[in-house]
């Protein structure tokens, strides 16, 4: 089933110039940033800045406070200052203390000189502000054998208290010889001249009959990563829809105020505006709109909103126009019994006909934005940082994938979603492995649209359709330079339906471009469409049909006219040959039915462009792949492949710890086999020349 998405549907063809947008919304639209600022391009910025750590402050461990169980030796050597401090073996509740004051609010490296013996792994809590993380200090070899740990931690303006405490009765005491703070600043280089594009080599296609039959003397050519400076977003690359801003307090019949410098006693009004959001929301209902002027507010407790809006009459929160609202959740009350990690700075729980827009929001211990059992929701527009959850994380905890409905998240920025740092112990909660979920998660939905979001530098998966969602479409985002999969469709919970993924550009991920997989027990997925999407230069494979938690069936999954292009080439580890997950699509769960793979291009990936495990075969003794295929419904048909891996003997053997298969190269039937020709790579141009074996497939159109 193809989606109309909003735009579609609504065609806002006014643009309502007082609207607070996130600046790389107002840069694709009109060429500058919010408030009148040019961008410069990726490389002249590069040039034109530099980098510089400097240190703020060293504390010489026995000068800071000390609990009597902590001591100070002077008996190994190899130390600064005037010795050293030991945690001793054993000695919970040994702790050493300081402060810091500092100029701005900013996160900063802490750097411990420490010593650990050889007896084992100790564990001590490091505390800023009450904010505990546990660091772990692995064995040195010895006592005189010193080494460095950096944790980054988020200091606030002004005075800040740090606290390194003994949490578990490790047996080797750790020795501490000094804390380091430091930051890292930008300092102008005006002689910087702009870095020249550079210029790709034509390359040469194999034939059949001149390529080797073993591996040249020579390294891999393509096992370094080429630069890519793009200069387009995904709607610039994608002609056919264009996201224009949307601001819905036109709609309000009656606008409410809240200023930095107002009175939760006052009227709301302009000149009398309340002081606090968390009152302001509180106090609105169907068809009110409330501005928040700019400035920084500190949220201390989740914002709730006490009434629902009606189809005619939404309430909306909004940034003032021409202004930016900042929302800092730095300060949340942790100890309050309504504190859960599912929650947000936002918690948007069983209301409908809600709009959030044109904010900032920053430095949660938990979500930016959250909702459960939520209907008619739009999201739009906002820059949501640092989380130690979800940026924006949309439920329906009751899970039935219809009752709640409706949901729009459009023109977002997500970044540092799934911060571990954010993370903040409650009394007898474990610290976790990782953060929770995803930086945009929607879970047990119906009727989702999730467009034209700019999502990055975040800790794990950008995009997550999961739970048992039903008919969402996720389409023109930007999900880039992120530690997991770009685009991810993971059942829980029953089965997810109906989800058609197109237009999205995915680039420099650590993981996977895109996966899809069935984790939850009792679930898996069906009708899932990738379409016309981007997926280039990411470590991990361009696309992972995985075998990730109870592996479930996926049916009826197509995946079409996509460009894939240099995926797979993270370093390889532990005297592996390839990245943990390489190649331009892994076939690795056998657990496939009816899948379709075709129109799309696959250059120059590592290892291979399309594979299949051998658990097919394993699985189906006597059976040829193709046998195995037409059982299962599996079609991979006229895919164009520029595969620079003709020499490799398959199967090579791929994976991880306890994950190990050997893959098998596959291209189908009725494949194109030659260069696809893109216009220029270096610049982010995937458009095909005239004249390319691919001009009829792939994800973009040839130029004019």
């Amino acid at each position: 089933m193809e989606h109309k998405s909003l735009f579609a549907r609504n065609r806002f063809t006014k643009f309502i110039s007082r609207v607070v947008v996130a600046p790389f919304l107002v840069t694709a639209l009109f060429g500058v940033a919010a408030g009148g600022l040019s961008f410069a391009p990726t490389n002249t910025l590069a040039a034109a800045v530099k980098t510089k750590v400097v240190t703020r402050l060293k504390v010489e461990a026995e000068k800071a406070k000390l609990s009597s169980k902590t001591l100070i030796s002077k008996k190994y050597k190899g130390y600064t200052g005037t010795g050293y401090v030991v945690f001793p073996a054993k000695k919970v509740g040994a702790t050493a203390s300081f402060s810091f004051t500092a100029k701005t609010s900013l996160h900063r490296q802490i750097i411990f000189q420490f010593a650990n013996g050889n007896r084992g792994k100790s564990v001590l809590s490091l505390s800023v502000n009450g904010t505990r993380r546990d660091v772990t200090f692995a064995p040195t070899g010895g006592s005189t054998k010193w080494k460095h740990i950096s944790v980054t931690r988020y200091f606030k303006k002004g005075l800040n208290a740090v606290n390194v405490k003994r949490v578990k009765a490790d047996a080797d005491s750790v020795s501490i010889d000094y804390f380091l703070i430091q930051e890292t600043i930008k300092i102008p280089n005006p002689t910087a001249a702009p870095t020249a594009t550079p210029t790709l080599a034509p390359t040469q296609t194999p034939s059949a009959t001149t390529v080797p039959a073993t591996p040249p003397p020579t390294p891999d050519p393509l096992a370094t990563p080429t630069p890519f400076f793009e200069s387009k977003m995904p709607w610039e690359i994608f002609p056919n829809e264009t996201p224009w801003p949307i601001d819905q307090t036109v709609q309000a019949s009656k606008a409410y105020f809240v200023a930095t410098d107002g009175d939760d006693a006052n009227a709301g009004t302009k000149e009398q505006p309340w002081k606090t959001v968390n009152y302001g929301v509180s106090r609105l209902t169907a068809g009110c709109a409330l501005y928040i002027r700019g400035g920084t507010y500190n949220i201390v407790s989740g914002i709730k909103f006490s009434a629902s809006g009606t189809a005619n009459a939404r309430i909306i929160v909004s940034s003032y126009p021409g202004e930016l609202a900042i929302l800092d959740g730095h300060g949340y009350d942790i100890s309050v019994p309504e504190f859960q990690y599912d929650s947000g700075i936002f918690n948007l729980n069983s209301k409908s006909y809600l709009t959030i827009q044109n904010l900032r929001i920053q430095n949660a211990h938990c979500k930016g934005i959250f909702s459960d059992r939520v209907s008619y929701l739009n999201i739009l527009n906002n820059q949501i940082d640092n989380t130690y959850s979800c940026g924006i994380g949309l439920w329906d905890y009751q899970y039935t994938a219809s009752t709640y409905a409706h949901l729009n998240v459009i023109g977002n920025t997500i970044t540092r979603a799934n911060n571990m740092d954010m993370w903040s112990n409650l009394p007898a909660v474990a610290t976790p492995s990782e953060a929770s979920h995803e930086a945009i998660s929607i879970s047990g939905l119906a009727y989702v649209e999730i467009a034209f979001n700019n999502v990055y530098n975040c800790y794990k998966e950008g995009i997550d359709i999961k739970g048992n969602s039903k008919h969402v479409v996720v389409h023109h985002n930007y999900v880039h330079d992120i530690n997991r999969q770009g685009l991810y469709a993971d059942a829980w919970h029953g089965q997810i339906t109906d989800v058609l993924f197109y237009n999205n550009v995915v680039a420099r991920c650590k993981g996977a471009g895109a996966a899809v997989s069935g984790e939850g027990a009792a679930s898996g997925v069906d009708t899932v469409t990738f379409r016309n999407n981007l997926i280039y230069n990411n470590r991990g494979t361009g696309f992972f049909f995985s075998k990730w938690g109870a592996n479930l069936a996926r049916d009826k999954i197509k995946v079409y006219n996509n460009t894939f292009y240099r995926n797979g080439h993270g370093t390889p580890s532990g005297g592996n040959q390839f990245f943990w997950m390489t190649g331009g699509m892994y076939l690795y769960s056998t657990n496939l039915l009816n899948v379709e793979i075709y129109n799309n291009i696959f250059s120059e990936d590592q290892a291979f462009e399309i594979a299949y495990s051998k658990e097919y075969l394993d699985e189906n003794p006597g059976m040829t792949i193709a046998q195995v295929f037409a059982a299962k419904g599996i079609q991979v048909h006229h895919n164009l492949f520029n595969d620079p891996n003709k020499y490799r003997t398959y199967p090579l053997d791929v994976g991880w710890t306890d994950n190990y298969s050997k893959a098998y190269a596959y291209e189908g039937v009725s494949a194109i086999v030659g260069d696809p020709q893109f216009v220029d790579v270096f610049s982010g141009d995937f458009r095909l020349k005239p004249g390319s074996p691919g001009s009829a497939i792939g994800a973009l159109p040839s130029p004019a």
